[in-house]
Order: structure tokens, then sequence, then C-alpha cells
């Protein structure tokens, strides 16, 4: 085989194994959920500790990304800080009780501080910005904002669920489609930081 083959089944075998790696979330939700039962979901639970284990790991891979490779510094940066915001998310009720009337919205002052550093650097950033779009992370990076935003909030939505079931009571429906969909959006998003991570040069697969 040449270059470009190998590159391409490199490439090929990457996405299976992120596909396993999603159905082996889900196989663990599942196991989760025999073992806990109503209980697989609370606050500051397995699922929830595993999800901020996702974001935090994705915003390391980036940090690291960010001062090993030049090709998506500032990029990098500012997807640490997406990370750091979705991990302070996920961590609302600490932060709630930690700091009154602000709560996890800190976390925005780390999007702020990196969006700031590619403004500085806007040429660069630009540049980053256009190679990213040609980048198979992008493509990945899609696919996890598609089921953490409008799948997971919007399918999770709650008023939606009443509607359907014409049901008050549907809290833990609304955390089992909510919560065990995030999870799997985190480790698609994780999968995006390990791609931009193996493939760092911004060529399409051959």
């Amino acid at each position: 085989m040449n270059t470009n083959e190998k590159e391409s089944l490199w490439y090929a075998i990457r996405q299976f194994i992120y596909l396993g790696g999603c159905f082996g979330v889900i196989l663990l939700e599942h196991s989760l959920a025999s073992v806990l039962k109503g209980q697989t979901f609370r606050e500051y639970g397995v699922v929830e500790n595993l999800q901020l284990c996702e974001v935090l790991l994705s915003c390391a891979i980036f940090l690291v990304l960010a001062f090993y490779k030049k090709n998506f510094r500032n990029l990098s940066i500012i997807f640490a800080g997406l990370c750091a915001l979705a991990a302070c998310r996920e961590l609302d009720s600490f932060f709630d009780r930690l700091i009154p009337y602000v709560g996890w919205r800190l976390g925005f002052l780390f999007v702020f501080a990196a969006l700031v550093n590619a403004l500085l650097h806007f040429e660069q950033s630009r540049s980053e910005l256009f190679l990213f779009l040609r980048h198979p992370s992008f493509e990945i990076m899609i696919c996890a904002m598609i089921l953490i935003l409008p799948v997971a909030q919007c399918v999770g939505h709650r008023r939606f669920i009443v509607d359907v079931l014409e049901e008050e009571h549907v809290g833990r429906i609304k955390e089992l489609l909510e919560e065990s969909l995030e999870t799997i959006g985190y480790f698609v998003l994780l999968c995006s930081a390990l791609e931009l991570f193996c493939k760092h040069d911004g060529s399409k697969k051959g």
C-alpha cells in the first residue's frame, strides 16, 4: 500500500474504534442502570462523573494540542475553554452554592479568555479555522454538537415529553433521554479531540 492508502486505512480504523467506543458507553449506561436503577442519573452520581471525566479529558487533550502542535494552537485553546465551560455546567449545583448569582456561568471566563487570545492573533486564528474546516475532526465535532445540543436538550425537553405522554411526572424520563444522550455526545467530542491529535496536519484522508 502507498502512503495515502495507509493513511486512509488508519483513518477508517479510527472511525470504527470511535463507533465501538460509542457502543461501549451505551452498554456501560445499561450496566449501571441494571445496578443503580432509579439512581442512575442522580446528581453527583456515576453518570454525571463520567460526563465530567469526558469533558475534562477532552479539555486536557486540546490543551496539549495547543502547546504541542502549532497547527491549531489558538483554536485548541478555544475548544479547551468550551470544554471547561461544559465542565462547569456539569458542576452547576456545586458552583451555585460556591458562587451565588454567578454559579456555573463562571465558566464563560475560560471561553472569553480564549476568544481574546484568538483575536490578538487574528491572522493565525483565521488560518487555523479554515484548516480545521477541512479536517476530519470538524466532522466528528459537528456530530458531537448535534447530540449534545439539539438532540439531548430538545428531545429531552420536559415540555416535549409532557405533551407526548400527557403526563406531568416525567422527571426520570427526561433524565434518561437528556443525560444518556449527553454522555454519548461528550464521548464523541472526546473522539474529535483524539482525531485532531492523531491527524493534526489538516489534510483529508486520501
